[in-house]
């Protein structure tokens, strides 16, 4: 009897560390200490949506220069979208300015304004305001600065006033400073007291 209980006793041990060691199996990952941990590249950044911007930064300025590193233009906004797959800063609540010999000469303010970084064009939108240092005023939906020409194009209806008068057209292409403006479409001119 007490050899069958001994081989009972045994047996239940033996049985209990099986279960054991065949549980323990189950719940273990497979060894890797045979094969050493290889590098794991870093993951990149997930891939931005096609109608989202690559980057945005709150709160920046961006300044424009020509070929002689004279600045041209300055923009100053609350936020700002660079779409690097359309090659364009997009900047929210703008203001800023155009210089002329590196002298401000059109202080300016807009919703909105795009950088083509391409073509180092400055496109102004959503109801444009602008001032010279003399009083003269600006008020055009856009203005578009041209950098290859070194002129402003304002369109969709431009007003400009100044002492004595007040100028309305379709468009209106200029130097920084106004010194020579060129209206055109449906131009009228009020003069005022």
């Amino acid at each position: 009897m007490k050899r069958v209980g001994a081989i009972l006793m045994i047996g239940v041990a033996a049985a209990v560390i099986l279960a054991a060691v065949v549980g323990l199996r189950r719940t273990t990952p497979p060894s890797t200490a045979t094969a050493p941990p290889q590098a794991q590249p870093a993951p990149g950044p997930a891939p931005a949506a096609p109608d989202q911007p690559f980057l945005n930064i709150e709160g920046t300025q961006l300044s424009g220069a020509d070929a002689q590193g004279r600045r041209l233009w300055d923009l100053k906004a609350t936020s700002l979208q660079v779409d690097r797959t359309k090659n364009i800063v997009t900047m929210n609540d703008v203001s800023g300015q155009l210089f002329d010999k590196e002298i401000p000469a059109l202080a300016f303010r807009a919703p909105k304004a795009t950088f083509f970084a391409a073509s180092r064009d400055v496109q102004l939108s959503g109801g444009v305001f602008g001032r010279t240092p003399d009083g003269r005023t600006l008020r055009a939906p856009v203005v578009r600065w041209d950098h290859r020409n070194a002129v402003f194009i304002a369109s969709g209806g431009v007003i400009v006033t100044q002492r004595g008068m007040s100028i309305r057209a379709d468009r209106l292409t200029s130097d920084a400073a106004m010194r020579r403006p060129r209206f055109s479409g449906n131009i009228s001119v009020q003069v005022t007291q």
